[in-house]
């Protein structure tokens, strides 16, 4: 990928960033066959600005993905999205105690999708709002509030909101929150065109236009603790999800099909513990961090694929060197899923997975080398898609003006 940022001040200090990305990308082999291919690629061209109490945010996007079943082959599947979209965010009320803003924004998607010899296209229109409120309340507990929707034009409407408090003991701190959460469906789940799935004959795979937006209710808090150098964070929460989007098993004239659908209300209680440990040793800078949780309750459909235990851990060592000119670190990340279900009854195995990265910076230039999956451990975090072999990944970039 090429990134290119241009940042500037305007007259009584206020800033603005123009930004330009473009990013290829290409693998081979798949489930299906070693000699498939899949490629893709787009852009991102962003302006951004600060004028006084106001925040303007647009943008143009674009994202084109392809896969071949074999490299003589034409595609078997094309997806384009182009988007162009503006946001604009004002801050209304701004003090030492409280803060206020509202916002709001357009962004217009066109589709296109073909897949298995099966085509669909259209353009998709999407309106937000937002309000969220800062304040300190008393007795150093800081409140939040928000309010957000979303707009499919002429289709499907969602809105969320949450309010929160957080009060510090000591070096510590704890807060509590409830929420309604909501998720609009997704370009693939409206407009997937019907096509025949590769991996398993017969079957017919579909999005589906009338879907709802599912929404849910959550409430919980959250422990933080300081010791020196380390900081935890122990967190729990019920959630209960009404309408759920799921790709779902049924019957259409006879045969077996795969599609999105709003399913049945679930509940789920999460526990989870992240630490971090942030310090120097012999002049070297040490971080480790980790995190584990647990997720009990209803596995129909919602949560069917959720693996009930998560565990998850990064390493960095390293400093800088050359009268801090330049730097080398070392480090690895590790990932533990435990048994998940499938959405046909089955099972998929738990997994292992350990990355190693090293890290190196020469003045502006920065380059980096990576052994992922060291172990080459045959896994799928969703059933049908063969994740990362044994790779070796390398790169180098460089900040040519900053």
């Amino acid at each position: 990928y090429i990134t290119f940022n241009f940042r500037g001040e305007l007259p009584n200090r206020d800033r603005y960033t123009f930004s330009v990305r473009r990013f290829l990308a290409d693998s081979n082999g798949d489930l299906v066959s070693a000699d498939s291919e899949q490629g893709y690629g787009g852009y991102l061209a962003a302006v951004k600005a600060t004028i006084g109490r106001v925040k303007v945010n647009a943008y143009s996007r674009g994202y084109d993905a392809s896969s071949w079943p074999r490299t003589d082959a034409p595609p078997d599947s094309n997806t384009v999205n182009l988007s162009a979209a503006a946001f604009v965010d004002v801050l209304l009320v701004r003090s030492t105690r409280r803060s206020v803003s509202l916002g709001g924004g357009y962004e217009n998607i066109d589709w296109i999708q073909n897949v298995g010899g099966a085509s669909d296209h259209g353009d998709l229109r999407k309106a937000t709002a937002r309000l969220s409120a800062v304040s300190h309340v008393g007795g150093g507990v800081l409140a939040r509030a928000q309010l957000s929707g979303v707009s499919y034009t002429g289709m499907r409407t969602g809105w969320g909101g949450a309010i929160a408090a957080e009060k510090p003991i000591g070096s510590h701190d704890v807060a509590l929150d409830f929420r309604r959460g909501y998720r609009m469906p997704n370009l693939g789940e409206l407009f997937l065109p019907p096509h025949p799935g590769l991996s398993a004959p017969g079957l017919t795979i579909s999005g589906n236009r009338y879907l709802d937006s599912e929404y849910g209710w959550e409430a919980g808090g959250r422990l933080t603790t300081r010791f020196g150098p380390v900081t935890n964070q122990l967190r729990g929460f019920a959630l209960w999800v009404k309408r759920p989007i799921a790709f779902d098993y049924t019957t259409v004239d006879g045969g077996t099909w795969l599609v999105a659908k709003n399913g049945n209300d679930e509940a789920a209680v999460v526990i989870e513990d992240r630490f971090r440990l942030d310090t120097r040793l012999l002049g070297f800078n040490l971080m480790f961090a980790g995190s584990g949780s647990y997720t009990g309750g209803d596995r129909e459909s919602y949560f069917l694929v959720t693996p009930r235990w998560n565990a998850n851990a990064s390493f960095r060592f390293g400093r800088s060197i050359f009268q801090k000119t330049s730097a080398l670190h070392f480090g690895f990340d590790y990932t533990y899923r435990s048994n998940r279900n499938t959405l046909d009854g089955g099972e998929l195995p738990s997994y292992h997975v350990l990355n190693l990265k090293l890290d190196g910076r020469l003045l502006s230039a920065n380059l980096y080398l990576m052994l992922m999956n060291v172990f080459d451990e045959q896994y799928q975090t969703i059933e049908g898609y063969l994740m990362t072999p044994q790779t070796l990944v390398f790169g180098l970039s460089w900040k040519i003006f900053n």
